[in-house]
């Protein structure tokens, strides 16, 4: 994987800090309050003329402050995440999602797929209802205990 696609990963999740290592490659980013100034290390590998530490500075987005008003407190039953992983609304990308809003679901019916290790564990809807909001966006970067959908 990438370093701009780690960091893109990174700046769509919630996460506040992430370490990654690949052999000899290091990459540790964190997030403080509220700066939007994030510190990026990279250790170059072994091999090469210099071992050495690069500095920079990464512009991240700031994290927008909830807004209730937009924010409607749907009541229903919510579909949430049992672990990390990357979201998918569909089997394949070729197929059609497995919800879409304002659809009738039975409990137990596939409603997405998370990515976790290399390991696509579907999500089942919990009751049996209409899916009345979806808070993900295919591909996007789950966290454990997040609501995905809510089902009314």
């Amino acid at each position: 994987m990438e370093v701009k696609e780690l960091l893109n990963l990174f700046e769509q999740s919630s996460f506040t800090s992430f370490d990654y290592e690949d052999g000899n490659f290091k990459l540790k980013v964190s997030r403080g309050g509220s700066t939007t100034t994030n510190e990026v290390k990279v250790v170059e590998p072994a091999f090469a003329n210099k071992a050495e530490t690069i500095n920079q500075s990464v512009q991240m987005a700031p994290t927008p402050a909830p807004v209730e008003a937009e924010n409607e407190a749907i009541s229903g039953t919510p579909v949430i995440s049992p672990l990390v992983g990357i979201y998918y609304d569909a089997a394949s990308p070729e197929s059609e999602p497995f919800v879409k809003l304002n659809q009738r679901v039975e409990a137990g019916q596939t409603v997405c797929i998370i990515e976790a290790m290399k390991v696509m564990n579907e999500i089942k809807a919990p009751v049996s209802g209409v899916v009345t909001k979806i808070n993900c966006k295919n591909e996007d970067l789950v966290e454990f205990d997040e609501e995905i959908m809510v089902i009314s």
